[in-house]
């Protein structure tokens, strides 16, 4: 089985991704980065020369993941109750 990290903001860590070095989402999660960018101390560890963490890591800026054709999954956006436009129209027009 492969362990999947849900991110906040629906972002999924590269399933079975490491670095060149063979360092994983985790180990940058807890030394790298923090809020989808790279800390001052650990952007030497950044870049195509480390495999490209930015884009297989949640924490340092991998964006939300997106099922094929749709723009809302995961992205923990909910429409807002009874809200319509100034001519009536609904999210759901």
């Amino acid at each position: 089985y492969v362990c999947v990290h849900m991110r906040p903001g629906g972002c999924v860590d590269t399933p079975g991704w490491v670095n060149s070095i063979g360092v994983d989402c985790d180990v940058y999660a807890s030394e790298h980065c923090a809020g989808g960018r790279f800390l001052p101390a650990g952007a030497w560890a950044s870049g195509v020369d480390f495999g490209e963490p930015e884009k297989h890591c949640c924490a340092c800026g991998k964006p939300p993941d997106r099922g094929p054709g749709d723009i809302s999954s995961d992205s923990g956006c909910v429409d807002t109750v009874g809200w319509q436009n100034l001519f009536g129209a609904t999210c759901d027009d």
